[in-house]
C-alpha cells in the first residue's frame, strides 16, 4: 500500500471516528430535545381527549396541555379545557380513572366559587395566562357567575369545572 493510500484510509477511520464519537456525545441532548419535540407535538394536544373521552360529551378542545415545557418552573400548569358544544347535559358526570392524572369527579358544588381566599392555591389564576382570552373569560365566569358547577381536591392544587351557561368542561392544575 503506498504512503498516500494509506493516509487516505487513516482520514476516512478518524472521520468515521469523529462522527462516532461526536454522536455519541449529543445523542443525550438528541434525545431530550426529541422528547420535548414529541410532548409538544402529540402528547399535549392530546391530553383533553384522555381526560374527557367517554366521560363528557365535548365539540371541541379549547386547551390542553399535559406535561411542562422546557423552562417551566417545578410547579407548572396542566390543564385540559373543552368546548361542551350545543347541548350538554345539565348535571355534571361522575367520571371514573384508574390513573389520577385523568380522574374528573368529586362531590360537585354550585358556584359561585366561595374556596378561595389569600391561604388556598389557585390554579385557575396561574394558569390562565397559557390560553386564549375567550378560553380565560370562560372559565373564570363559570367560576364566578351562579349556574355551574366546581369541585377542589384536597390540597388546591387542582380545581374541575362543569359549566352549562358557559359551555365548558375543566380539569386544571398546578403542581409539581
Amino acid at each position: 500500500m503506498t504512503r498516500r493510500r494509506r493516509h487516505g484510509v487513516v482520514r476516512r477511520i478518524a472521520r468515521v471516528a469523529l462522527l462516532f464519537a461526536g454522536l455519541l456525545i449529543s445523542l443525550p441532548a438528541l434525545a431530550y430535545f426529541g422528547l420535548h419535540i414529541w410532548i409538544a407535538v402529540f402528547s399535549n394536544p392530546n391530553y383533553a381527549s384522555e381526560v374527557f373521552d367517554g366521560v363528557v360529551r365535548y365539540a371541541g378542545v379549547l386547551a390542553s396541555k399535559k406535561w411542562n415545557s422546557i423552562g417551566d418552573e417545578a410547579e407548572a400548569c396542566t390543564y385540559a379545557v373543552v368546548d361542551l358544544g350545543l347541548d350538554p347535559e345539565a348535571e355534571p358526570p361522575r367520571g371514573e380513572a384508574s390513573d389520577w392524572r385523568f380522574v374528573y369527579a368529586g362531590d360537585w358544588l354550585p358556584t359561585p366559587d366561595g374556596t378561595l381566599s389569600a391561604g388556598n392555591r389557585n390554579p385557575v389564576g396561574v394558569c390562565k395566562g397559557e390560553w386564549t382570552e375567550e378560553t380565560a373569560a370562560r372559565v373564570t365566569g363559570a367560576l364566578s357567575r351562579p349556574g355551574s358547577w366546581y369541585w377542589r381536591d384536597a390540597e388546591g392544587e387542582a380545581v374541575f369545572i362543569y359549566s352549562v351557561p358557559e359551555l365548558i368542561a375543566a380539569r386544571i392544575r398546578w403542581g409539581d
